[in-house]
């Protein structure tokens, strides 16, 4: 399973996630360059299982151990282990953990149990990128029930690959429209120069990312004026929708959740927000905010 994670809160819900759809025992290597979320993901995973207080980071101690239901969790950081040796000195094997946590686990050579679960973390862009593995049995069940709730552990912006996804389907939707006979003659006077990367700040906000478009480009009455003044044009709206889905075609993403929620979106501001105003775009009221789409349609 991979998925992209914005935020500091997009990595909690993920372990917010694996605490909720956990078999019992689990051992969880987390591997990834430093910085790259490992402790926020395992702290966030303990604090679902129910412990209080502070959770301290092992680097120093390389194992801290919690009371958690049914057992104890044991969540280790072996980044500071010069020898896979020393692992026989921290009593690992005093007593049962019903969970490992294991930060750094390559350096703990054949001192570990073998994982369930395997989560490479990376840093992406102003975010993260996650990639889980079921190693056992165990694992591929778990990773079977947490692709079931996949829907909250992401937003729509960050299931759509991110910025960076959303600027290639911004990039292949401006193809196809710019090609299509009817939805072209929107075009054929021209186009600002950075209309792809406006589009794609955009939608990145409405979709659940940062409010990139707010922050640079202007606000919801902007964009809807831009399309307001024209006329009534049900055809261009129509033949706008398929191109659309042609460039979901055109970026890989076929069908599946993910398809149909961008398909409803791209659908509702065509043909709602966007054409409401077709008499003249003074008629669109100042200071509205640009609407935000979830996985169950709009937002408040």
């Amino acid at each position: 399973m991979k998925l992209q994670l914005a935020d500091a809160e997009a990595t909690e819900r993920l372990g917010r996630a694996l605490a909720g759809t956990r078999p019992v025992p689990a051992v969880v290597y987390l591997q990834g360059d430093l910085g790259a979320g490992k402790s926020t993901l395992a702290r966030a995973l303990l604090r679902a299982l129910g412990v209080r207080g502070a959770i301290r980071s092992p680097t120093y101690t390389l194992v801290e151990r919690y009371p958690i239901e049914g057992g104890e969790a044991w969540h280790l950081d072996l980044y500071r282990l010069a020898d896979a040796g020393e692992l026989d000195f921290l009593g690992l094997d005093e007593g049962i953990a019903t969970l490992w946590l294991v930060e750094w686990p390559e350096k703990g050579g054949h001192g570990l149990p073998a994982p369930d679960l395997r989560v490479v973390l990376a840093v992406q862009g102003q975010g993260r990128s996650a990639e889980l593995d079921g190693v056992s049995a165990a694992g591929r069940d778990w990773l079977s029930r947490l692709e079931r709730r996949r829907h909250e552990l992401q937003s729509v912006y960050e299931a759509a690959g991110g910025a960076e996804g959303l600027h290639r389907l911004a990039e292949a939707w401006h193809r196809r429209v710019v090609d299509d006979e009817i939805v072209g003659h929107a075009f054929s006077h021209g186009f600002h120069p950075q209309h792809t990367e406006r589009l794609a700040a955009y939608w990145i906000e409405a979709l659940g990312g940062p409010a990139v478009y707010s922050e640079n480009h202007g606000d919801e009455t902007s964009v809807v004026r831009m399309h307001s003044g024209n006329g009534v044009h049900e055809e261009m709206d129509r033949r706008a929708i398929a191109c659309f889905d042609r460039a979901l075609d055109d970026v890989g993403i076929a069908s599946g959740p993910l398809r149909q929620v961008l398909h409803d979106y791209f659908a509702w501001a065509t043909t709602t927000t966007m054409a409401r105003y077709p008499g003249s775009a003074a008629d669109v009221p100042c200071g509205l905010a640009i609407p935000r789409w979830s996985w169950g349609g709009l937002q408040g």
